[in-house]
């Protein structure tokens, strides 16, 4: 179920899978898959699809559009103006994906949301890292229903760990740490596997 969900939410996106990086549970999965060839996910995993987007994100079809066009159902979260947007799939009672939004805090911080690519992201500090010069994984993702087959942008390695560190030295707040928290071990133990595949951008420019 939690792979249909997953695979729906590639789909969706597609036309902008170029442009933002899986970041999250999401992204440890896929290294888990296709870096240490480990299949298979914790009976616990999270259905929520942490997709980091770049400042500026280039201009393009709304992504608000896309996971409309996917049947998402949108939900605002949150006291923020504006308010957190997520997206749901099939529906916000019984999800089997949540998609959400995140991006790099500029300035001094301040505002905790941010209006981009027609949906409103999560403004996070020490996310930069986690969108330099991301790794393409090609990918072959298939459920009951649908498929997809095509390139994935995921933070490098390394990228997880330093923006762990850098995250407990700021101080951040504990929605900061979310993207990490679940993901501090597994890239030293893919780094240890010795089975690593060569990440390939087929399919992006």
């Amino acid at each position: 179920m939690k792979i249909r969900g997953f695979v729906h939410v590639l789909k969706a996106i597609e036309p902008r899978l170029g442009e933002v990086v899986i970041v999250g549970g999401w992204a440890w999965y896929l290294y888990r898959k296709y870096l240490t060839c480990s299949a298979g996910l914790p009976g616990e995993f999270t259905l929520d699809v942490d997709v980091a987007l770049p400042r500026p994100l280039p201009h393009g079809r709304g992504l608000d559009r896309l996971l409309e066009d996917a049947a998402f159902e949108e939900d605002m979260t949150g006291e923020n103006t504006p308010p957190v947007t997520r997206y749901a799939w099939p529906s916000r009672k019984s999800p089997e994906a949540v998609v959400d939004f995140l991006t790099p805090a500029r300035g001094a911080g301040m505002e905790a949301t941010l209006r981009t690519g027609g949906v409103v992201a999560q403004q996070l500090r020490t996310l930069d890292v986690l969108l330099e010069d991301p790794l393409a994984l090609s990918v072959d993702e298939r459920s009951e229903t649908e498929s997809f087959v095509g390139a994935v942008r995921v933070p490098r390695l390394g990228a997880f760990v330093l923006q762990k560190v850098q995250t407990s030295r700021a101080g951040a707040r504990p929605s900061e740490t979310r993207i990490s928290s679940t993901s501090s071990i597994w890239p030293m133990k893919v780094a240890a596997s010795g089975r690593r595949s060569r990440p390939t951008s087929s399919g992006f420019a």
